[in-house]
């Protein structure tokens, strides 16, 4: 937090804070969290994005995975204003399809970090329809506590393939809003969209935006008693090594499946006391687990009775 300070200190117009983390992970989840409280406490009117990576079994790199998610997710829920969810399941899928190889962590990162500069870039460089992180959070988060989000980035490529092609902007807007380019692997059948927000960088023009966003939304399956606009944003500068690129951000009911799945992998170890001492000889009870997991629980019901 010193160093934390030491850097608000330097700054102008401080609009908030992005952190990345694991929440499967111990470090990640662990420390993220406690990071998360102390940011909130210290900074009540700062917004705070996390862009949080979601365990998966596809790829999995501790047994407990499915304990500190839960865990962490509390927190987020708790001292977050928006969280990106970056659920390994669909990076992985993601990576492998648009990549064509087997992809390593540095494939998944490259598509993160993608995601992250995207989100900043209003921030950061001039534009014809700039959004900060407060328009961010008041255009995504309808109803306190559903701020949890899944991101899009077009057009995926590896590093150092990303000039190579130059994509008109229809198949861009296209891209930015497949369903198979978000990073949660949600339940988009049994859902409805809560609120979109999509910034496009680089050589794109403000009239052919307007009329291919509008379309877009159209194939969008808003609730019923929400706007079905979308916010838009418009920077000049484009990610390096690409022409122009798109990003949406998307808060929709069927990311509870995401949930669901953790708490089915919670449940499975839980209910047979599988490592839940080296939890309790740390300071955390199957009491304080188990209040977790129904927070998580109420979570993905709020958003299912949201649709």
């Amino acid at each position: 937090m010193n160093v934390i300070d030491a850097a608000v200190e330097k700054t102008k117009s401080l609009q908030g804070f992005l952190m990345t983390h694991s929440i499967g992970g111990g470090s990640g989840s662990g420390l993220g969290s406690l990071i998360l409280e102390r940011l909130r406490q210290a900074y009540p009117k700062k917004k705070i994005f996390t862009f949080s990576v979601a365990p998966s079994p596809l790829i999995s790199d501790s047994a407990v995975e499915p304990y500190n998610a839960i865990l962490t997710l509390q927190r987020i829920l708790d001292n977050a204003d928006a969280a990106v969810l970056l659920d390994n399941e669909a990076l992985f899928r993601i990576a492998k399809s648009k990549l064509h190889r087997s992809p390593n962590y540095m494939d998944l990162n490259h598509i993160i970090a993608l995601i992250m500069s995207s989100v900043t870039a209003s921030l950061r460089f001039p534009g014809k329809l700039n959004t900060d992180l407060s328009e961010f959070v008041t255009n995504l988060v309808p109803f306190p506590g559903n701020h949890f989000l899944t991101a899009s980035f077009a057009p995926m490529r590896a590093p150092g393939q990303e000039g190579q092609v130059r994509i008109n902007f229809p198949d861009i807007a296209r891209e930015t809003f497949s369903q198979d380019n978000f990073t949660a692997a949600i339940d988009w059948t049994n859902g409805v969209y809560l609120s979109a927000c999509a910034l496009f960088r680089g050589d794109v023009k403000a009239k052919e935006v307007e009329e291919n966003m509008a379309a877009i939304r159209k194939s969008l399956n808003f609730a019923s008693y929400v706007p079905t606009g979308v916010k838009i944003g418009v920077a000049e500068t484009a990610p390096e090594g690409f022409a122009s690129s798109g990003l949406a951000l998307v808060n929709h009911t069927g990311i509870a499946a995401v949930f669901e799945r953790l708490i089915t992998n919670f449940d499975i170890m839980f209910d047979n006391h599988a490592y839940t001492h080296w939890y309790e000889n740390n300071g955390v009870s199957r009491d304080m687990m188990a209040h977790a997991r129904n927070t998580i629980v109420n979570l993905a019901q709020s958003y299912r009775g949201a649709s």
